[in-house]
């Protein structure tokens, strides 16, 4: 990775790229530990006492140092491996109680999420969703939908800690190997609570105009993410031209949940969920 600068820009450039490369050199180190980081057992085992009153949190750092580190400030790359699985559900539960929409997840039993676009990289979060079990105790059933084609069908129940399992509460799941638009015309799905879409990259791919009128039709919340807060605004433009409405989202913003470790696309580094914006519906009733 590199980069040009003209003399009259060297300071502007200096001070900009240092970051830029902190990160670079962070992905870098990451990819060359070899961690495969993909087994449930210890990204579950850590939140046996999640929440704690003792150790708050406001944001992803925050979180990480408090129930993640066995050191506390020393960061490895396993700590920036987990910022990625959890900062689905830890986005979810910011961007409703931003959104001022939380009191629905908190007064229901069962609560479905349906994940469009869903890929591997969320998948094997699963274990991390029964973080939204701890933050809120009145849901007893929370199944996860995971819609995408590049997928594997799958079906099965998440093991919990023991608590949960005390308590009767369950984690359920299931993998659906298809577009979103053809999920829903099937009509063999319960209607979720909300519709959840990680980095989907709207303004790009042809297919999710298509959805987009689906999810239209389910008159469901909607909460998405984007890489930059300019892929956020495209994306709430393109939706606008896809349903030919004004609407506009309830809430968007950075998102303080943000996953920390970087991520390449070509010669640009990301972060997963750094922005997030919300929709009450896509229909236009309230707008």
């Amino acid at each position: 990775m590199s980069a040009n600068f003209c003399l009259e820009h060297k300071e502007e450039f200096e001070q900009q790229h240092e970051s830029e490369c902190e990160n670079l050199l962070l992905w870098v180190n990451i990819q060359l530990s070899c961690l495969q980081f993909q087994s449930k057992i210890p990204l579950s085992m850590k939140f046996l006492n999640f929440p704690d009153d003792n150790r708050p949190f406001d944001d992803m750092a925050t979180f990480i140092i408090q129930y993640v580190q066995e050191e506390i400030g020393q960061w490895y790359a396993v700590d920036y491996i987990y910022t990625d699985y959890v900062s689905g559900p830890l986005t979810v539960h910011y961007g409703m109680k931003e959104a001022k929409l939380l009191h629905f997840l908190e007064t229901e039993s069962t609560y479905i999420i349906h994940v469009i676009g869903a890929n591997s990289e969320d998948t094997y979060g699963l274990p991390a969703w029964e973080m939204l079990l701890h933050l809120l105790p009145n849901i007893k059933t929370l199944i996860i939908m995971f819609i995408g084609p590049d997928l594997q069908n799958e079906l099965g129940m998440h093991e919990l800690c023991l608590r949960c399992s005390n308590n009767k509460r369950k984690l359920i799941f299931e993998c659906c190997s298809m577009y979103y638009h053809d999920y829903v015309a099937k009509g063999i799905y319960e209607q979720p609570n909300l519709i959840v879409g990680f980095n989907t990259l709207l303004s790009y791919i042809l297919t999710w105009s298509k959805s987009i009128k689906a999810i239209q039709t389910l008159n469901c919340r909607l909460l998405l993410t984007a890489r930059d807060v300019s892929m956020m605004e495209d994306e709430i433009d393109e939706i606008k031209v896809i349903l030919d409405t004004a609407i506009n989202p309830v809430f968007w913003g950075s998102n303080k949940f943000k996953s920390l470790r970087p991520h390449r696309y070509f010669n640009e580094l990301y972060f997963r969920n750094s922005y997030l914006f919300i929709y009450d519906t896509l229909n236009n009733q309230s707008n």
